[in-house]
């Protein structure tokens, strides 16, 4: 009586090594849920990456004054122009 463990492509004789076929790709689908949680963890991690620079560009707009205040501190420009310069910063 023949039946499927019979069979000479069953996975039992794949596993045996008595033959050599393509059985490493039975793999292959476990290989997708390993993919997708990858893909989906790159992009979450674009995302705040992105999330980050945004935030950095916000901060931004103390620039002006800090430069003003390096220049102020090396000696570039007296207070009056510091002052004046500070003012007409503020006043946007």
């Amino acid at each position: 009586m023949w039946s499927w463990w019979d069979c000479p492509h069953s996975w039992e004789s794949a596993w045996s090594g008595n033959t050599w076929d393509a059985s490493w790709l039975m793999f292959v689908p476990m290989l997708w849920p390993v993919l997708v949680i990858g893909a989906i963890i790159l992009v979450v991690m674009l995302l705040l990456r992105d999330g980050e620079k945004r935030a950095g560009r916000r901060d931004m707009g103390l620039m002006p004054f800090e430069i003003l205040r390096e220049r102020f501190a090396r000696g570039e420009i007296d207070k009056a122009e510091y002052e004046e310069r500070h003012r007409v910063i503020s006043q946007g």
